[in-house]
């Protein structure tokens, strides 16, 4: 794919220059989730690609960590970010497994899962054990697709379910930026307190104490990699009593518990682990040292050609170089 628009960006701009000349600012972790293969084709990562040398000829290592501040914790997670499994980051998970989270004003932790269908069997029996009938949100969904491959576009692509169901007492997490300077996040916890009367919105208290109304947020994809699109208008909520390690990327947590011992992916754990925000408010419900690992591939990578990004001085970034 790289090397694909790499061409097209040579062929649009007329330039035989790395990606015609574009200068690009790259940004990710290869020693995160790894890409995800399809049939025959084995996972390759972004690095591999013929071109990529050519275009990306800087590539530093960001040092500050903002999701976390405990340093402790901070070394952990490198440990277990670089699939080092050692005596001392098995002892620290053995300590988690003792931990004991208490809801805060309702909110519960979150339970993270290796598998969806685990995810989706504690959600369901969750939300079927709370009183009364639940309240059915639909996705409206709009696009140039026929309707069948419309919907299978944007449930693989979109974060917002084709449907939810919600009861009071459900617990909730955001799955888009809403409003950050409220603190609104992808990944804000909050639990569902009522139904508004006008709309029959679903009414969220958050950890923060804020309670807000969720309405429709609308979201687009690309369509077979052109200018048109497909669009899924959805309340942005999912069930929180359990999320999948994939769906959880990105999210900041506040209460979590994480289910390691099934972990079938290089990356998974570490990924799991550093939703965290602190030690006071991780738990680990099962794990063993071989659960944790990196993609060598990647570890190689990284290993041979991240600099430190604190050694780089205004001469060494130049206008057309990639990052």
């Amino acid at each position: 794919m790289f090397d694909r628009l790499e061409e097209v960006a040579r062929r649009v701009r007329q330039s035989a220059e790395p990606f015609g000349g574009l200068q690009l600012v790259i940004v990710g972790d290869f020693l995160q989730l790894p890409p995800v293969s399809s049939g025959r084709h084995s996972s390759r990562f972004c690095f591999e690609a013929t071109s990529w040398d050519s275009c990306v000829p800087l590539k530093v290592e960001l040092q500050h960590v903002f999701r976390q501040a405990d340093p402790r914790f901070v070394e952990m997670l490198n440990l277990a970010r670089l699939g080092r499994c050692s005596l001392p980051l098995c002892e620290a998970l053995r300590e988690c497994m003792t931990t004991n989270l208490e809801e805060e004003d309702g909110i519960l932790p979150t339970t993270i899962c290796t598998h969806k269908t685990d995810v989706d069997s504690i959600n369901h029996a969750a939300l079927t054990a709370l009183p009364g009938a639940a309240r059915i949100f639909d996705a409206q969904d709009f696009g140039v697709a026929e309707r069948k491959n419309l919907v299978k576009m944007l449930c693989h692509s979109c974060p917002a379910r084709q449907s939810i169901g919600l009861k009071e007492g459900s617990q909730v997490v955001l799955i888009k930026n809403m409003d950050p300077e409220r603190g609104l996040l992808n990944g804000t916890r909050g639990i569902v307190t009522r139904f508004s009367k006008h709309l029959g919105l679903p009414v969220v208290r958050f950890l923060n104490g804020m309670e807000v109304t969720i309405g429709r947020e609308q979201w687009q994809i690309k369509v077979g990699g052109g200018s048109k699109t497909a669009s899924r208008s959805q309340i942005p909520l999912d069930l929180a009593w359990a999320l999948s390690i994939h769906k959880s990327q990105g999210m900041s947590l506040d209460l979590v518990q994480v289910s390691l011992s099934k972990s079938f992916e290089a990356g998974q754990a570490y990924v799991a682990l550093s939703r965290a925000k602190s030690l006071h408010g991780l738990k680990v419900l099962d794990f063993k040292p071989e659960c944790i690992f990196a993609n060598p591939k990647a570890v190689e990578w990284c290993k041979n050609n991240l600099r430190n990004v604190n050694e780089l001085t205004s001469q060494t970034c130049g206008v057309n170089c990639g990052v």
